[in-house]
């Protein structure tokens, strides 16, 4: 009898998540951010660059500090049970500067000494749940990425940039889901298409993990009230900037593709203020997978190499303040 009892609610669970749509949501995981502000500074940065081109040549230099400031706002613009669709605004800057500048004569160097490289777009988010334990979702990101002002002339074939991702998961339980899918991204500087692998998965109730590869993994642990939150893992994280080359003793390159990549290491912890007003602070290795100039007039899924870059190790450090949905609304 009791079997049968056991046999019978499980079939009625099953009926009823066929006929309901997919919720993504696992246990543990944080809440969405909204609104979030970021400050990154890294220290130390020595730098090695090489050429074959003989109007460029070899030079080494010491990047005191690269400073990044991020704000993203996200937005819900349609919700329904059977599709959610969500926008974006994103703004991103960084600027190098060198030890002793005013000895600095290498173009690249001083093309990016004090200067703001800035990434400005937006964001196009679809969230498609099925009936059961499916669902798909897909990001697009367009952005204007350069050294450009509001005195510039600014042509889309030089400075815009198309991301997507799409990936469709399976949700296993409320605490595992898993999918795959393909991107199509700046993330090792150049444009490459890949595949892509989700995986979250909770090992108990303190303690989780959650990737997208081969962009990031991170191992988390909340407390029970999910108020705290320790995260450690590993990310890529690149871009391409269009940047006008100066001081250079050949004309023939008067601008560039400035495409950089890198793989972090870090330690981070975010916690609650009041409900929805987070903050948090991440503590970091980074090491420049490139750090590379190639020609702005070829094609952007070619190489082109112009000047080649090894950047060392360099420590890290950032700090964020963040809005996500009240947890009444979340729920």
């Amino acid at each position: 009898m009791c079997c049968n009892s056991i046999a019978l609610a499980q079939s009625e669970n099953d009926a009823d998540t066929a006929q309901t749509f997919c919720d993504p949501k696992i246990y543990g995981q944080a809440r969405p951010k909204g609104i979030e502000m970021t400050y990154e500074t890294h220290f130390n940065q020595r730098i090695r660059s090489e050429s074959d081109n003989p109007n460029f040549g070899n030079q080494s230099a010491t990047i005191n500090t690269n400073r990044r400031f991020t704000f993203k706002l996200k937005a819900p613009l349609y919700l329904k049970e059977h599709i959610k669709v969500a926008v974006g605004f994103n703004y991103f800057s960084e600027e190098f500067n060198f030890s002793k500048p005013e000895n600095i004569d290498y173009p690249l160097y001083t093309s990016l000494q004090d200067k703001h490289l800035t990434r400005i777009g937006g964001t196009f988010y679809v969230f498609k749940p099925y009936k059961g334990n499916h669902y798909l979702n897909v990001r697009a990101s367009f952005d204007l990425s350069g050294d450009y002002d509001s005195e510039s002339e600014i042509k889309l074939k030089d400075y815009g940039r198309i991301s997507v991702t799409g990936i469709y998961s399976t949700k296993v339980s409320k605490d595992h889901s898993y999918g795959w899918g393909l991107s199509y991204s700046y993330n090792l500087g150049r444009p490459l298409i890949y595949p892509v692998f989700a995986f979250d998965k909770n090992f108990n109730d303190n303690w989780g993990v959650e990737m997208l590869l081969p962009g990031w993994f991170k191992f988390r642990y909340q407390n029970l009230a999910q108020t705290n939150y320790w995260y450690a893992g590993m990310q890529v994280d690149g871009a391409s900037y269009t940047v006008n080359l100066e001081n250079a003793t050949s004309k023939q390159l008067d601008r560039f593709l400035f495409r950089k990549s890198e793989i972090k290491a870090y330690l981070r912890y975010e916690r609650e203020i009041y409900d929805f007003v987070w903050m948090g602070a991440e503590l970091g290795m980074s090491k420049n997978v490139s750090f590379n100039v190639s020609e702005s007039n070829s094609n952007l899924l070619m190489n082109n190499e112009v000047i080649h870059s090894n950047v060392e190790f360099n420590p890290y450090l950032n700090v964020k303040l963040f809005l996500v949905p009240p947890k009444k609304y979340y729920k």
